[in-house]
């Protein structure tokens, strides 16, 4: 599967790009990955 995570892409919601580690999925859909020790995501 392609990895869409980036904080270029745009909110389609408020037109603002979106933060690091959140991936817009689809009408209504976010995805949130945060970062732990050691750099892994979650």
């Amino acid at each position: 599967m392609k990895d869409r995570i980036t904080s270029a892409k745009i909110d389609p919601a408020t037109g603002r790009p979106l933060p690091a580690g959140v991936e817009y999925r689809g009408k209504g859909q976010y995805r949130a990955r945060k970062r732990i020790a050691g750099g892994e995501r979650i």
